[in-house]
């Protein structure tokens, strides 16, 4: 009888120490945490994606632990509406990444997928809109209203009397360029001409040459790369003393704007500026800060949770965050899903951006 005891009891205390070991091993068992980036990683915008990209990968080290690590899942959308489509299904549904990241207009695109599988959409775009139109989406940039107001403050403080804008066609720069126009008026500067352009068109010449035609002392470009470098070229071959300005931040060769002052979207913590010089030997440009701050962002959002939150509590933390430190500054948000930064005056100086 004393034997059979003795089994029985042995046998309880070996299932209740197995049940404990499998319990402390699900308790502590990493998570992951699945982040998807829809951008353009080849073509025109290829550098802007690929720095994105470099943000991410070093934020994925440093807030992955031991009982939670990230996985960045990239997808090239050559800033194309028809591939970041795509892309985005691919991601949030084949891969079931846990919150996705867009650049700009496609921003535009990848919003309602994101709404549609409830899963936190981060845009780095300039327009709030689409984070007012769509819960789950939160834009991380100074806004065009930011942008804007500085670049005013520049001119002025530059004493601009005259501003002719040539125009890419698209929705961020149609946005800036209303307002521009409103703001000059109001603040007694000259808008003497505005020439468009559709992305793809080849007669930058016939442009350049519109524009300066009103003799304006300042030229401002709003485009994107390749078709800002070339704009330039062309302005300084007719004219090689025309003020010019834009969004140089962009620039894939800084130099060809040297001595020009500009207005940029933020200014990186000079930690994260050592960090990211230091892995990859080169200078950062522009969206490097920001797709760092995202992982933090949702980093924070995980912190001392037992299992993952849903994608509604992790947009509802983060669209709270109050003069949270990030990669890209002091970041705000206060319930609006619009995370800012502040916009700053650079100059570029034998092809290095500083502060003006």
């Amino acid at each position: 009888m004393k034997y059979h005891r003795f089994n029985l009891s042995h046998f309880i205390l070996t299932i209740i120490l197995t049940y404990l070991v499998l319990l402390d091993t699900a308790f502590s068992q990493q998570q992951v945490f699945k982040i998807g980036l829809s951008a353009p990683l080849s073509g025109d915008l290829a550098s802007v994606g690929q720095e994105i990209i470099r943000g991410l990968n070093l934020a994925s080290k440093d807030f992955s632990n031991d009982k939670l690590s990230f996985q960045i899942i990239s997808e090239d959308d050559q800033f194309q509406r028809k591939n970041a489509s795509s892309a985005a299904k691919k991601l949030i549904e084949i891969d079931k990444v846990q919150a996705i990241i867009s650049l700009w207009d496609m921003s535009e695109i990848v919003a309602p997928i994101a709404e549609q599988h409830k899963t936190p959409h981060f845009a780095i775009r300039w327009n709030p809109h689409v984070a007012e139109k769509y819960n789950y989406t939160m834009t991380i940039e100074s806004t065009y209203r930011s942008w804007i107001d500085s670049l005013v403050k520049l001119l002025q403080y530059q004493n601009i009397k005259s501003v002719s804008l040539i125009l890419e066609e698209a929705e961020g720069w149609i946005l800036g360029a209303e307002r521009l126009k409103k703001s000059l008026e109001t603040n007694q500067i000259d808008f003497v001409s505005e020439i468009r352009y559709v992305r793809g068109d080849l007669d930058y010449r016939t442009l350049v040459q519109k524009s300066l035609r009103k003799k304006p002392e300042m030229v401002l470009l709003f485009s994107n790369p390749p078709n800002l470098e070339i704009l330039i070229k062309k302005i300084k071959e007719f004219k090689s003393d025309q003020k010019f300005g834009g969004y140089f931040e962009i620039l894939d060769t800084p130099a060809i704007a040297d001595g020009m002052p500009f207005v940029a979207q933020l200014q990186p913590e000079k930690w994260f500026i050592d960090k990211y010089e230091t892995a990859y030997k080169m200078q950062i440009k522009n969206r490097a800060p920001q797709s760092y701050d995202i992982v933090s962002l949702i980093a924070d959002a995980l912190k001392d949770k037992k299992e993952i939150p849903t994608g509604q509590q992790i947009v509802t933390h983060i669209s709270n965050i109050k003069d949270f430190p990030g990669a890209s500054g002091i970041l705000n948000s206060k319930g609006t899903r619009t995370i800012e930064m502040n916009c700053v005056w650079k100059v570029s100086k034998n092809g290095k951006f500083e502060l003006f």
